[in-house]
């Protein structure tokens, strides 16, 4: 069971994957962490990130790997950000981290994905869709920041929460095609 109604998704290059491992450190008075456990097809963990390790809140971002994809169950799109330095403090280089979203201006096109419904694009915001997954509908929103926002996730199991991202991730590509 997910508990979780808004997402990003980032993916890095794939020849970097094996490298991503648990990492803390300290970067400016700023702390960063990396905790992942991985599974024959995929991963769990959490990035942790705070302005004052030792006096302040310290902000932790849940997320799933799905080979080099990662979707991090966050409101917040610069949590991205936070992602690649921890990454590029692993691999000591940029993994050429990329956050999935919409192109300015989102144009109007036809999505043929099973269990998809395009219900309405707006150029400046971007999509709103309903999925059907396990027979129930969700309403999805992939907003052109990066954020995704989606029904509550409660009666969904982690791997058919995996396949409702994969589908998003087809209609995100679908709208970066160019033709």
């Amino acid at each position: 069971m997910l508990f979780s109604n808004s997402a990003i998704i980032v993916s890095i290059d794939t020849k970097c994957i094996d490298l991503i491992k648990n990492t803390s450190f300290e970067d400016e008075n700023k702390f960063y962490s990396l905790s992942i456990k991985r599974n024959v097809n995929h991963g769990f963990g959490e990035i942790h990130w705070a302005e004052s390790f030792m006096n302040g809140k310290i902000n932790i971002v849940s997320f799933i790997q799905i080979e080099n994809i990662f979707i991090f169950f966050t409101s917040t799109v610069q949590n991205y950000l936070h992602f690649k330095k921890i990454v590029k403090h692993i691999l000591g280089h940029d993994a050429n981290a990329q956050l999935f979203k919409l192109p300015l201006p989102v144009t109007k096109k036809l999505v043929s994905i099973p269990n998809v419904r395009l219900v309405e694009t707006n150029e400046a915001f971007g999509l709103t869709l309903i999925l059907n997954n396990q027979n129930e509908d969700f309403l999805i929103k992939i907003y052109t920041n990066g954020l995704i926002t989606y029904s509550m996730l409660i009666n969904l199991s982690p791997k058919q929460a995996l396949n409702m991202f994969k589908t998003i991730i087809k209609v995100i590509e679908v709208f970066n095609e160019k033709y």
